[in-house]
């Protein structure tokens, strides 16, 4: 697959989040087909387009490809590590 759409996300992992919202599509113009955890310091879950679905554990490297993400939410409790990130990647493709 070929993308020629992409956003990069960076959250602080010392600030705690209950299911955050983010919306894929407006931020990319389109859906997202692949995500990918470029840096994962703590734990965090990601939770796919319903806040409905079971949390998914996140680790550096986790990929998800050939699947629709129009928003995803992400869930963790406050780091006590100083400075601590997670920066994840989506990519989609404008037809």
């Amino acid at each position: 697959m070929t993308y020629n759409k992409y956003a990069v996300f960076t959250f602080d992992l010392t600030v705690a989040r209950d299911k955050e919202e983010v919306d894929v599509e407006k931020e990319l113009g389109v859906h997202a087909e692949k995500l990918e955890v470029i840096k994962c310091d703590d734990t965090a879950y990601i939770v796919l387009n319903s806040r409905d679905k079971s949390p998914i554990p996140l680790t550096p490297g986790f990929k998800i490809e050939d699947f629709v993400i129009r928003r995803f939410y992400l869930i963790n409790s406050p780091s006590a590590t100083s400075g601590a990130q997670l920066v994840l990647i989506v990519y989609g493709e404008e037809k």
